[in-house]
């Protein structure tokens, strides 16, 4: 006897819910080839189509229907499965990795909020780069990660969407320099060829007066007024000065966020992970106030 795969069901429900292949692969992690051959397996397999797929749009079969009802059963089942059983045994540590600039953004609400839900899980975040996190995910020396996606990937299932936003200083006015001076995160750093790349085609000379692979210390380059820089808009805080087009920086592309799991991950891990689409996947979460007025 067959069974069914939740894989192939939650990236069914992907596509129905997104109306779309190539958003379903975004939010499940696949490419649209994988997206494709995915439903097509499970058609076949079922032996109807679930699907009436045409250039533009995507709708649900009577049979598809049906499934749709279903599948979202299945799932619930085993997210309620995973939370009971969750609940069981000795107090468990689940790793969780993250770049140091999502801390404001994830940090904070996993640490107070889930634990405090979950007082039988400990959390323990580790903040490194997105690429060191990646292969620290692959041999399961961490449970799950948030990392920021390369130009065009599809690794990990995404996460949210987050808006780069120029800032410097409140008490100074760096980008009225002749090269604009940065403060960034090495090469290492997915944000880094965002911002420059952008400055290039806007024709904005730079150049790099502060790197740092610490947030804090980029973040005080920038209060001290040695430099601009640009960061997550949930990394923002009063003390920020936003700036856009008008002060004569061009606009940046938005980061996706994509969240990673271990081979094998535990339990507890799988709830933190459904936290954190429950979180963050449906919508942007308010970013701090950032100061936009200029120096008097």
């Amino acid at each position: 006897m067959q069974h069914f795969d939740l894989d192939t069901l939650a990236t069914f429900l992907a596509i129905v819910d997104t109306g779309s292949f190539t958003q379903a692969g975004e939010r499940v992690g696949k490419s649209q080839a994988a997206v494709s051959t995915a439903m097509a397996r499970l058609e076949d397999r079922l032996g109807v189509r679930l699907l009436n797929r045409t250039a533009r749009t995507v709708s649900l079969t009577p049979a598809g229907d049906l499934l749709c009802g279903r599948a979202r059963e299945l799932l619930e089942i085993e997210r309620r499965i995973v939370e009971e059983l969750g609940g069981l045994g000795e107090r468990r540590q689940v790793r969780l990795g993250m770049p140091d600039d999502y801390l404001g953004l994830f940090g904070t609400c996993v640490m107070e909020k889930f634990s405090t839900r979950h007082r039988d899980i400990s959390v323990q975040v580790v903040c490194e780069f997105s690429q060191d996190l990646e292969q620290l995910v692959a041999r399961g020396d961490i449970d799950l990660a948030i990392v920021t996606r390369r130009d065009g990937d599809r690794q990990g299932e995404l996460l949210k969407r987050e808006k780069q936003i120029w800032c410097a200083s409140v008490h100074a006015r760096p980008e009225t320099a002749a090269e604009l001076p940065l403060a960034l995160f090495p090469e290492n750093c997915r944000a880094r060829p965002h911002i420059l790349r952008a400055l290039e085609t806007a024709h904005r000379p730079w150049r790099i007066v502060w790197v740092s692979s610490h947030m804090q210390s980029v973040q005080s380059a920038v209060m001290m007024g040695f430099g601009v820089t640009a960061l997550p808009q949930s990394a923002l805080t009063f003390e920020h000065r936003v700036l856009t087009e008008a002060d004569g920086l061009p606009p940046l592309p938005d980061l996706e966020l994509a969240l990673m799991t271990a081979p094998g991950i535990s339990l507890a891990g799988r709830k933190l992970a459904a936290f954190l689409r429950a979180e963050f996947g449906e919508g942007a979460v308010a970013a701090p106030r950032a100061v936009e007025a200029g120096i008097g």
